[in-house]
């Protein structure tokens, strides 16, 4: 029997994310930006061994436009409209659950993870072999960018949006599963700031933001 990892990726509508830039992007730039790098997301969980893809979205309309069609790629809508990160997640697993057979692990990551690869996704899926349960921190080591968990064994409450690196890891401890912290740029690396933006087009070598929405895209 086929053993099955799912990765769940929760997204808003392209026109309300990275507000924190507003000051240095315009709303077009913003939403061209947010759609770039969740179309270079959706590149590297297609290139890894992912077995499906699930989008919960805001608006599940504007999101599957995108996506178009994908034997392996699928967009449902969030029950609670902009009701919060853990909700979405949950919202994801309890759909695959219903709809899908013989899953053996989940993998939770953002829409905007600008440096994410195929290798790093299926790096974190090997770590499976001898944990149940893998957690990225953010940059910060505040927020959670990468959690991956094996459905009978790993699985731990939700704390996204409050502090939820520290707390996830409490909770494995607290259910004494088998964990271990993966620290990867290319899970934590995100775009909130200016600095953040000028910091990854350095890194890329691009010498415009049109040119990075290429490099993303």
């Amino acid at each position: 029997m086929k053993e099955k990892a799912i990765a769940i990726v929760p997204v808003r509508e392209f026109g309300k994310s990275k507000l924190r830039l507003r000051g240095y992007l315009s709303s077009t730039e913003r939403s061209a930006l947010s759609k770039a790098l969740f179309k270079h997301v959706l590149k590297a969980l297609s290139d890894a061994r992912i077995s499906t893809i699930l989008v919960v979205a805001s608006d599940q309309a504007e999101i599957s436009k995108l996506v178009g069609k994908s034997d392996n790629t699928f967009v449902i809508s969030e029950s609670k409209y902009h009701g919060g990160v853990n909700k979405a997640v949950t919202d994801g697993i309890s759909y695959c659950l219903s709809e899908f057979d013989n899953i053996s692990s989940f993998m939770i990551v953002p829409s905007d993870l600008p440096l994410l690869s195929s290798k790093a996704v299926n790096d974190a899926i090997s770590k499976l072999s001898r944990y149940d349960l893998v957690i990225g921190p953010s940059s910060k080591l505040d927020g959670t960018s990468l959690l991956l968990f094996r459905v009978k064994k790993g699985k731990i409450p939700f704390h996204y949006d409050n502090n939820s690196y520290r707390n996830h890891v409490k909770e494995a401890k607290k259910f004494k599963i088998g964990y271990t912290i993966m620290r990867s740029k290319e899970f934590s690396w995100d775009i909130d700031t200016k600095d953040d933006l000028k910091k990854l087009m350095s890194k890329l070598k691009t010498r415009s933001f049109r040119e990075l929405l290429k490099i993303n895209a």
